[in-house]
Parts: structure tokens; C-alpha cells; sequence
């Protein structure tokens, strides 16, 4: 291999990588069904069942429109969500655990 494919081949390896990284702080990740939505003035609090074998209920928060408008339409229509939370890691203990403020939100 010439040495201009290898490195476009380590280049090309090394962007994917980098483009698959979790975005920083983001470190509680949890998939299920919105449960409630409670929006207010400042932001809204979000609960999420991950649906286990004994639920566990995630809460998050938010002040971003965006992101509580996303949100609500999954709550909505009883989409799957994915959801992406500050909190430095993510509680696997209690019923209540607190996933932290949203940075990410994908609806499947």
C-alpha cells in the first residue's frame, strides 16, 4: 500500500472515530417511554421509563424549547426516545434516578 492510501485510510479512521465520540458531559444515557412531561415557564422535567423487568424511572430536566418540543411530540405520538443527560453518571440504583439536564434527544 502506497503511503498516501495509508494515510488517507488512518485519516478516514481517525475522523469516524472521532465523529462516533459521545459528545462531553454527556454520560447518562437511557432508552424508553416518556412517562410525564411537565413543562413550565423556566424549562420542564421529563420522566422516562426504561421499561426493565422492575421499572426504573429516569428525570431529567430542561430549559431548551427544542428540545421539550421534541419531547412533547414523542410523548405525543408514544414514540421511543433516547436521552442524553449531563449527570456525571447514570444512577442504577432507587426508583427515582436523576439523569440530569438533556443535552441530546433522538425519537425512534
Amino acid at each position: 500500500m502506497k503511503k498516501g492510501s495509508l494515510l488517507v485510510l488512518i485519516l478516514a479512521v481517525a475522523v469516524l472515530a472521532l465523529a462516533l465520540a459521545p459528545p462531553a458531559n454527556a454520560t447518562c444515557v437511557q432508552f424508553g417511554k416518556l412517562v410525564s412531561l411537565r413543562s413550565v415557564a423556566s424549562g420542564a422535567t421529563i420522566w422516562l421509563s426504561n421499561g426493565g423487568t422492575v421499572n426504573n424511572y429516569y428525570m431529567y430536566t430542561s430549559t431548551n424549547a427544542n428540545i421539550i418540543n421534541a419531547l412533547q411530540n414523542a410523548m405525543a405520538s408514544g414514540a421511543w426516545v433516547r436521552i442524553t443527560g449531563n449527570a456525571d453518571s447514570c444512577p442504577t440504583t432507587g426508583l427515582i434516578r436523576a439523569g440530569g439536564v438533556i443535552t441530546q434527544v433522538d425519537s425512534f
